[in-house]
Parts: C-alpha cells; structure tokens; sequence
C-alpha cells in the first residue's frame, strides 16, 4: 500500500494518486493531516491523522507532530490495514520521472528489507536531529523522508520503542524526527534497511532530490527514461511559502538557550540505553 502524505485532498494530489497506482500496481491511500477538520477523499481509501487516533496508540505528541513525526502515518496505517506486509509512504510533492513502473519493481523485488529510503546512514554529531537519538548502545542513523518504504514488522517495532520512549521523561526532552527516529531504531532492532541507490541503479541524487533545491512544478517534466526521484516539486502559494521558509531558516541563527538546551538534553539521554 502507498500512503500519499498530505494536508489537503485536491486535484494535484488526486492525479499524483492516479500516477502511482498506475505505476505501483498497488493500493494508495489518502494519509491526511486532518487535525483542522475532515476532508473528503472522494470514495479513495483514507488514513486520518488526528490527535485523537495518535492519542489511542500511545504516541507523544509535541506541538510540531504533524510535520516532525512522520512515522506515525506508518502506525495509523498498520493499524488500518494489518493485512498489509509493506507500506510506502510518499509526500505530496514529490514526482517520479521517467520509468516510475521500474522504480517500484526494483524496490518489489526486495521485499525482505525492513527500510528502504534516500540516504540512509550513520550520521555524525554536525547533524541537528543527531543529538535526539543519542544513547549508549545505538548508533546514530538517519535518512531521507519523502520516499520511504517500511515493513509491516519494522512498523510495528518502531510504534513500540515510540512508546517506550514516551514513558521516559528525558527522551521527550528531545523528541527525534521521523528521519533519526526511524533509521536508529531500525538499525538498534536489527532489522535490514538499504538504500534506493544500493539497488542496482541511481533513483536520486542531490541536485533533485533534496530539502533545498525547490522545482517549480509548472516548469517540471517527467520525461522518459529510467525513473528518477524528485523533491520538493511544488507550485502556486507552495512554491512561495516554501522559498520564504528556506530564506528565513538560512538567515536565522540558532539561538544561545536552544544550543545549550539541544547540548544538555542530548548529554543525558547519551549516557542512557536507547
């Protein structure tokens, strides 16, 4: 099943979900941030993202959870549809170029592997969510989230050490990101993960696949050709607010308190068990 991830139902993502179930063969579902209200989904199926659905399954639920924590789509998912073994998940601006079918084969045919995402790796102590998963005894992982692809197993592991962490104070002092979250926990259970570029062929690099390198999605063509992955495609106000938000995060320092906060929380919870 293939989760589009969106805050809002339109035309866009409609034709987006037509593109990947042509290209998947699969189900794909409507994975809505429906905190401000519900929206209709047109007879596709839906997956509610709620405080209320997130609450029933234990999960913390800082201010910024919608965006921050992207795994839970996973477990709202899971718990939705348990006869499912695999679960995509994919933003709504994301496009997949040329030969999108070739993509999701090349991925069909390791069905074994736990995580399969962009840049999955050890990450070192420069990168700002390396510090929320810290611990003695799990090395601190990332990777890259707008194209991800978890089992039925690996989600309902991650759901558990979700909930193991709320009942600790300290870790929610620093409560990680989908990105940190997702690939230490993985590597701490010791499930497999990989990454797209390790199947045999190149589906991204960072020039289009990326946080920064916003495509106006009016000037993107998919064309032909083996597939390749592209992040974020975007137009209209999106487009705008995006480039404001990159302006604004490159222009703001990190302020002293937070720094000293991020340093201090992250000491603690390095010299406990993950």
């Amino acid at each position: 099943m293939i989760l589009l991830r969106t805050t809002r139902i339109d035309t866009s993502t409609r034709a987006l979900a037509g593109d990947l179930r042509a290209a998947s063969g699969g189900t794909v579902a409507m994975l809505v941030d429906e905190r401000r209200g519900s929206q209709d989904a047109g007879g596709m199926p839906k997956v509610s993202v709620t405080d209320e659905a997130c609450a029933a399954l234990g999960l913390y639920r800082p201010a910024d959870y919608g965006w921050r924590c992207g795994d839970y789509g996973f477990y709202l998912a899971r718990r939705q549809y348990p006869a499912e073994t695999h679960f995509w998940m994919i933003d709504y601006d994301v496009r997949i170029g040329g030969d999108a079918a070739a993509f999701f084969a090349a991925c069909a045919a390791r069905p074994e592997i736990d995580l399969l995402a962009a840049h999955v790796r050890a990450t070192g102590r420069d990168w700002w969510w390396c510090a929320s998963v810290a611990s003695t005894d799990a090395e601190p992982r990332r990777c890259f989230f707008p194209v991800v692809r978890l089992s039925a197993r690996a989600a309902d592991v991650l759901l558990a050490k979700r909930r193991a962490h709320v009942r600790r104070p300290l870790r929610r002092l620093l409560w990680p990101n989908d990105e940190a979250f997702v690939a230490t926990a993985v590597g701490a259970a010791g499930l497999s993960s990989a990454d797209f570029n390790a199947l045999g062929k190149t589906f991204y690099d960072d020039e289009t696949f990326t946080y920064t390198e916003v495509i106006d999605a009016d000037e993107f063509v998919p064309g032909d050709g083996p597939p390749r992955l592209h992040h974020p495609v975007l137009s209209g106000e999106d487009l705008a607010r995006k480039r404001r938000k990159l302006v604004d995060d490159h222009g703001k320092p990190t302020p002293r308190w937070k720094r000293a906060y991020r340093r201090g929380a992250a000491a603690i919870n390095g010299a406990t068990r993950w």
